[in-house]
């Protein structure tokens, strides 16, 4: 019987095997597979070690707020895409798709 990967999800994990624990990328950090996957959920001009960076703050909010060591990070292609299936509708209370929550600098004393 045939198997369709592509219903399989594709993409990375992080583990930390310990609180303190250096991090463990799968596959491993160094690779040109991780290096695709990362590029492909974080698509854009940074550097793959700023993007692995972002990954890994966000694996620790993660880690802090669930208590789970393992998260995956899914890979979706363009036709797999949530954004090709559903687009972003604004409802136009209390929002605005033209800001964002960044800073520009790194001053946060008016926060």
């Amino acid at each position: 019987m045939a198997s369709n990967t592509n219903t399989l999800p594709q993409g990375f994990s992080v583990f930390q095997p310990t609180l303190g624990a250096q991090l463990q990328f799968f596959p491993a950090i160094g690779t040109r597979e991780l290096d695709e996957m990362i590029n492909a959920y974080m698509p854009g001009p940074a550097s793959n070690q700023e993007k692995r960076a972002s990954i890994a703050l966000d694996y620790f909010e993660y880690a802090h707020l669930t208590g789970q060591t393992f998260k995956f990070y899914p890979i979706y292609s363009a036709a797999d895409s949530p954004a090709t299936a559903s687009p972003l509708q604004d409802s136009g209370y209390g929002s605005s798709f033209n800001t964002s929550p960044a800073t520009s600098n790194w001053d946060w004393s008016n926060v």
